[in-house]
């Protein structure tokens, strides 16, 4: 997480040099992936089944709510700092994202250090081994061309949100479109009578 915050810090500082949007690009999409799973990690080291079946669905919902409250975060925030800014707002959050980890280390009876996925042996993982099951196992196939056919999709429709918003908004009003639509729903209705 202090890698995230210093990752947001100094891109808000080279956010000017041309080549950062790739990089923020890229970094985005680790990002998002890496602290999810962080978070799924340390709930499954600190909440025994019990608790997890409890707990989980908790969880989830909370994910859903997150999701929706950080779009329309990024839009109300965005037109207080302006895009720039938004890294930094971004990086107070993990912050406060830490320190929620830190709390629920601290209720839990067992400690993170000691918990039980650590404990356990080591798997033989490898590359190859992945390429030899993909090209033997029909069902690995077909999960792995589900996702490359949901990615191409999902990225050709992105892209021509992205397109059609880019004509109606501008600046600072385009960062605040792409969090409340990404958030909750978009209030505006100029992006629609463009998309007619």
């Amino acid at each position: 997480m202090l890698l995230s915050v210093i990752s947001l810090c100094a891109m808000w500082g080279f956010i000017y040099v041309p080549w950062m949007i790739y990089v923020l690009n890229i970094w985005v999409s680790l990002f998002s992936i890496v602290l999810v799973s962080q978070g799924w990690l340390v709930a499954g080291n600190i909440f025994n089944a019990r608790e997890a079946k409890r707990l989980y669905p908790l969880l989830g919902m909370s994910m859903v709510l997150g999701a929706a409250s950080g779009g329309e975060f990024t839009n109300r925030v965005v037109r207080l700092v302006g895009t720039r800014n938004l890294r930094l707002a971004c990086a107070a959050i993990v912050v406060v994202a830490y320190g929620a980890f830190r709390v629920a280390v601290s209720h839990s009876a067992t400690s993170v250090e000691h918990a039980h996925a650590g404990s356990e042996e080591e798997t033989d993982f490898s590359f190859f081994g992945i390429i030899r099951d993909l090209t033997r196992v029909r069902h690995l196939q077909v999960i792995v061309g589900l996702m490359v056919a949901m990615y191409i999709v999902d990225t050709l429709v992105e892209y021509q949100l992205q397109y059609v918003a880019g004509h109606a908004y501008k600046g600072d009003r385009l960062t605040a479109f792409f969090g409340q639509f990404y958030g909750l729903y978009p209030t505006d209705s100029k992006l629609s009578s463009s998309c007619s």
